[in-house]
């Protein structure tokens, strides 16, 4: 009987601080709304207070020690779920990293000098999380672009990119290319701006019951793609094919299932999806 009860206080408490998380959201959202920018800069302070009384009352809700994010660097108790189609220990409830995000972090740090060399880094559609720890290492001159997000540095066509020849150290491409109609000529143009020592990862959903990848470039419609390629914004389902795709365009390919090199303990720990490969591009 008492331990029931102290289930049920332990309940009482996380549901109070769920709602004081809440209600702070909603406070920020409605300054965003419908306070003017005018307002929010003369009064920044209080806005900032807001944040940071957000921030930690997250933090200290979700503090534990089951769960790492390599992205932020905190301890959870746990990753939430989520997903189009619900995925479990997917989102970072403090800094909202993914999976690939996490792998991604951990694989720079442990196999690469990402972060200890001089980089110029060529990032297409950043997550929040990676966005800002790369941008606060000195090392990285960190650019960031999308044809139609609007928190990036430089707007951009994948396929049509205006920056010169040859001018990239590392390029990072997270499943991007799924949503582009020409990713042929998107691969062509990652080639032409990374430098000739230069090296890249994509990741893309993979199907890895697929030997060729699925595409039928009649289908326009959002829900005939969700119908055919599982989402609205996705023109194809990759198969096993896609290391040719991108040897086709001269790059040299090495497929890298580096999560499974890590072991289940470690999977659980940094909450990561067994089946997510990198596909590791040298020019």
């Amino acid at each position: 009987m008492n331990g029931l009860k102290e289930i049920g206080i332990k309940n009482k408490r996380i549901n109070l601080i769920d709602l004081m998380i809440t209600i702070f959201k909603k406070i920020k959202d409605l300054f965003k709304l419908h306070l003017s920018y005018k307002f929010i800069f003369l009064n920044s302070w209080f806005y900032k207070l807001i944040n940071i009384i957000y921030y930690k009352i997250k933090i200290n809700f979700w503090s534990g020690k089951s769960n790492l994010c390599s992205c932020c660097g905190r301890y959870l108790r746990k990753f939430n779920s989520y997903g189009f189609k619900m995925r479990k220990s997917a989102l970072c409830p403090i800094c909202g990293s993914l999976e690939r995000h996490r792998l991604l972090i951990i694989f720079l740090k442990t196999k690469t000098t990402f972060f200890s060399r001089n980089i110029k880094l060529l990032h297409f559609t950043p997550n929040s999380s990676l966005k800002n720890l790369f941008r606060n290492h000195n090392n990285i001159r960190y650019i960031t672009t999308n044809l139609n997000s609007s928190n990036i540095l430089i707007r951009n066509d994948i396929t049509n990119l205006s920056f010169k020849n040859n001018i990239f150290d590392v390029i990072i491409c997270s499943h991007v290319l799924e949503h582009i109609k020409d990713d042929h000529l998107a691969l062509k143009e990652l080639y032409r701006v990374l430098k000739t020592k230069g090296w890249g990862i994509i990741q893309i959903p993979l199907n890895r019951e697929r030997k060729k990848t699925y595409e039928i470039q009649k289908i326009l419609k959002p829900k005939d793609r969700l119908l055919h390629f599982g989402r609205e914004d996705h023109v194809r389902i990759y198969g096993l094919d896609f290391k040719q795709r991108v040897e086709k365009v001269g790059f040299h390919v090495r497929v890298i299932d580096y999560a499974k090199n890590l072991g289940p303990k470690n999977i659980k720990k940094f909450g990561l999806n067994a089946n997510e490969r990198f596909y590791f591009l040298k020019k």
